[in-house]
């Protein structure tokens, strides 16, 4: 995250923006973020920047990213198609966070927590990982997509066991 944060100080500064600036630009870009990153680390006990690793883990071995994009770029018909992108885009916030911190309290030292904790989930998460990588590999998606995403992986959270 640091170094993301970096380059992108980096970058507005070669454009142009004095240092100071440049830094606070470049948080712009995680501020959504950061509440639920915080919650990662108090939830499982450890340093935000460690949180912050897994939970940016999860959000690219997932496709979260790209499932967030998606979502941006929705034109939503009406009340029921904003209430069930709400649903499905809180839904996904949800399993990120318990992901990783269940991700976080199993197997915190190992080289991949992320990777160790779907492996110890067995065939059926493994399943649901390949399932969702489809899905957002597939492009074009659309509200129906991003609800069976969130349920994929909410179904990959499970419990946080």
């Amino acid at each position: 995250m640091r170094a993301g944060l970096e380059q992108e100080t980096r970058a507005f500064v070669e454009e142009g923006a004095p240092e100071e600036l440049a830094g606070r630009l470049a948080l712009i870009g995680i501020s959504e973020v950061i509440p639920d990153i915080a919650l990662v680390a108090r939830g499982a006990g450890v340093p935000l920047q460690r949180a912050a690793e897994i939970y940016f883990a999860v959000t690219r071995r997932l496709g979260i990213d790209t499932l967030f994009e998606a979502g941006g770029r929705l034109s939503l018909a009406d009340y029921y198609d904003a209430m069930a992108f709400s649903r499905a885009m809180e839904t996904i916030s949800a399993g990120r966070r318990a992901i990783a911190i269940a991700a976080l309290g199993a197997h915190d030292i190992a080289d991949d927590p992320v990777g160790a904790w779907l492996a110890g989930r067995g065939p059926e998460a493994e399943r649901g990982e390949r399932r969702l990588i489809d899905l957002v590999a597939a492009g074009g998606l659309g509200l129906s997509h991003l609800t069976v995403a969130a349920a994929l992986i909410r179904d990959l959270a499970g419990d946080g066991r």
